[in-house]
């Protein structure tokens, strides 16, 4: 893996380089905003002889801060001064940050993000690469255990873990209020036409029955190596569906058309309330091709001693 991606890197530096090269001979750089950003880690390795090759290459082990550096380059028509900034950022910025550039106003428009060359502190709320809950603001990668109280606060600068974390709890809730705000966005977005009639000759998904329905907080249910799980039995899904629990994508196993089951982490089902449980299937542009029915989890509260 290792060494692909070394030569994949060489390749895009060769093609971004053509690139500038058509650009100029084309008299279009000196009137060009370009943007080069890489949408995700390239590499993240699982095992002993792919971490041995970057701690050669690195002189250090290769962690998870690595993981989530990607470099941002913005190249601006007539500005010809090099400015590194070292503040935190993610994809979710980019489009406040053009905006600004080329001065276009969002004040009719919904966004998450913030303009990079006008803020200095940052929250990017994260779970898919790592538990929900987990954090990057401007001082320390935050990643939860079962909840905030025994999770792992990474100095973003020294690479060490903070011995005090309590002073990071705002900032949990308010990655999580974030997280809930873009999917209250996303579920109230109206149908894309163009879609409905991919989405025409496709068998719908539907859940016809979900293991467990009622579980305890903090509690661990179906247990599978120490960890919560679900089974989902119903219709039509699919080798690549993916379960959706409040609407966090989990860990999904297919076991058949009709049988599918997933793991579910901890700070999903620690307080009492409801668990909603959907299926979703995307195409390989990340369309949302095949949606099921909602199931609902009930999550009771702790039995007192």
């Amino acid at each position: 893996m290792v060494g692909n991606y070394l030569e994949a890197v060489n390749y895009a530096d060769f093609a971004l380089g053509k690139l500038i090269e058509g650009l100029k001979s084309n008299g279009l750089w000196d009137e060009t905003l370009l943007i080069v950003y890489g949408d995700h880690f390239g590499l993240r390795p699982d095992s002993t002889l792919e971490k041995k090759l970057l701690r050669q290459i690195l002189g250090r082990e290769y962690n998870d801060l690595d993981v989530f550096k990607i470099p941002l380059i913005i190249k601006i028509p007539g500005y010809n001064d090099e400015i590194l900034r070292e503040n935190v950022g993610g994809q979710i910025d980019l489009m406040p940050t053009i905006a600004n550039l080329v001065g276009l106003s969002l004040d009719d428009s919904i966004y998450f993000g913030q303009d990079l060359l006008n803020t200095e502190e940052n929250l990017l709320g994260m779970r898919f690469y790592l538990p929900s809950g987990s954090f990057i603001n401007s001082e320390v990668l935050f990643i939860p255990g079962k909840g905030f109280d025994d999770g792992t606060a990474i100095n973003i600068k020294t690479g060490e873990a903070e011995k005090e974390i309590k002073g990071y709890k705002g900032d949990f809730k308010q990655a999580k209020t974030l997280l809930n705000l873009s999917d209250s966005y996303i579920n109230k977005m109206p149908e894309r036409n163009d879609l409905k009639n991919d989405m025409i000759n496709i068998p719908h998904m539907k859940i016809v029955q979900v293991n467990p329905t009622e579980i305890t907080a903090g509690e661990i249910f179906n247990n599978w190596e120490g960890e919560a799980s679900i089974g989902l039995v119903g219709e039509n899904f699919d080798v690549d569906s993916i379960i959706y629990a409040n609407n966090v994508p989990l860990k999904t196993t297919y076991g058949g058309a009709n049988f599918i089951t997933a793991i579910v982490p901890a700070e999903l089902y620690n307080e009492p309330g409801e668990m909603v449980i959907k299926v979703r299937f995307f195409d390989e542009h990340g369309n949302l091709i095949n949606t099921s029915n909602n199931f609902i989890i009930n999550i009771n509260e702790k039995a007192r001693d």
